[in-house]
């Protein structure tokens, strides 16, 4: 059974352009260039990275925006992603980001996941809440602020490193067969 990964991105405005609100206090991204927001470029990079060490992976890249949002979508396929959702309707045209997570989820479902990678936050917002809400849409956990993430035959394993101590955790993967328990094992602490 191959492992079905999916890269949520965003098209945003190019930061060196000049922006600026449009009449409905939206931002106008009419007349500045779009591009594949950066924090989501790496989420690619790393689905890369896992489809790589897997034995079979598909990923699929999913988007909401409108039509420009296509170039996004064009990045992430040259980057190397096998499939591509472009979710576009004009009634979305400036949704929050509850709203965003809501078809982001539907879109998700729909399409099939055994993992779900967003970037941190988006170049344009920044608020990076959006990956919480589509983990709760999903009824799925939420594991954030990795430094690395690799996958066996079994599940996905994460280290998280900070300052003071690294942890590794393991998840079971939905449909993947798992011999284990999920564990977290602190590192020793460093000396000074």
């Amino acid at each position: 059974m191959s492992l079905r990964i999916v890269v949520c991105v965003k098209y945003v405005p190019d930061a060196t352009g000049d922006r600026r609100f449009a009449d409905d206090l939206t931002l106008d991204r009419e007349d500045v260039d779009g591009l594949l927001s950066e924090l989501d470029e790496y989420a690619v990079e790393q689905a890369l990275q896992i489809a790589d060490e897997a034995d079979d992976a598909e990923i699929t890249v999913v988007t909401v925006g409108p039509e420009d949002a296509k170039d996004a979508l064009r990045k992430a396929l040259s980057m190397g992603a096998d499939k591509a959702v472009h979710v576009e309707d004009d009634d979305l045209h400036g949704t929050d980001v509850m709203g965003t997570s809501l078809v982001l989820a539907k879109a998700v479902e729909k399409t099939g996941y055994d993992l779900v990678i967003c970037g941190m936050a988006s170049t344009d917002g920044v608020m990076g809440v959006l990956p919480a809400l589509l983990a709760e849409r999903l009824g799925v956990p939420q594991v954030t602020l990795l430094s690395e993430v690799s996958v066996n035959e079994w599940s996905p394993w994460t280290w998280r490193t900070w300052s003071w101590t690294r942890t590794r955790s393991a998840w079971r993967v939905p449909g993947r067969r798992s011999t284990r328990r999920p564990s977290v094992r602190r590192a020793p602490r460093a000396r000074s």
